[in-house]
């Protein structure tokens, strides 16, 4: 069990950073619109993880968690999360 959660670690959190990436340029003026598009994001993909109970679920739990840490303290400066996004890759990849 272990195995397959280190699996899924990188591709999970790789996911959450680009999520996050992908949706701050798409509202960058709004930041009320950007945060309920991280909600949505973050409900979903942790929504998924409940419903899945196999250790594949915690790659969708992953994406929620990412995108939450790297998105909500950006939301007022959407501008800087591509550079954080990239740091949080290296950080939990190492």
């Amino acid at each position: 069990m272990v195995i397959s959660r280190e699996l899924v670690r990188f591709p999970g959190t790789l996911a959450g950073s680009a999520a996050t990436v992908l949706l701050a340029p798409a509202v960058v003026n709004e930041p009320l619109f950007l945060s309920a598009a991280l909600a949505i994001c973050i409900g979903f993909c942790l929504y998924i993880a409940r419903l899945d109970r196999t250790p594949r679920a915690y790659a969708f739990q992953l994406v929620g968690h990412t995108a939450s840490l790297i998105g909500v303290p950006y939301v007022m400066n959407p501008g800087a999360i591509s550079t954080v996004a990239s740091i949080s890759e290296q950080v939990r990849g190492s």
